[in-house]
């Protein structure tokens, strides 16, 4: 059956089969993923899924500053779950993410360095 760590397994596998050149199969298990998120309300699996997600998978597929939310989200969610590995993974795409789609340097600097307090 299907249980809320499935959503990590659904994330896995869209991050392999977008590797091995598949990207819309990919994509549409990783949109599998978000909905099982969202079915058992896991938060506490949100940022390994979202990362995979939104950190592989998508931006195959969808424009790199409609990402920036999602990584700011699972930055947020790993310090509230207690899993900050992940939530600084988020905070790197995010930066990364922000600075090559065109954000202002001075926002972004901001930005980093509430980053970096946090971590």
């Amino acid at each position: 059956g299907v249980c809320k760590e499935s959503a990590n397994g659904f994330c896995g596998l869209a991050m392999i089969i977008c590797a091995a050149g598949d990207v819309e199969c990919g994509y549409r298990l990783a949109k599998t993923a978000l909905s099982t998120l969202e079915m058992f309300d896991a938060k506490d699996c949100l940022p390994s899924v979202y990362s995979g997600v939104y950190g592989f998978v998508n931006p195959w597929v969808e424009p790199m500053q409609s990402l920036l939310e999602a990584y700011k989200h699972g930055f947020k969610v790993g310090l509230q779950v207690g899993d900050t590995d992940t939530a600084m993974v988020h905070a790197l795409l995010y930066v990364s993410s922000a600075l090559h789609s065109g954000r202002k340097l001075g926002l972004l600097l901001e930005e980093m360095r509430a980053y970096s307090k946090q971590m």
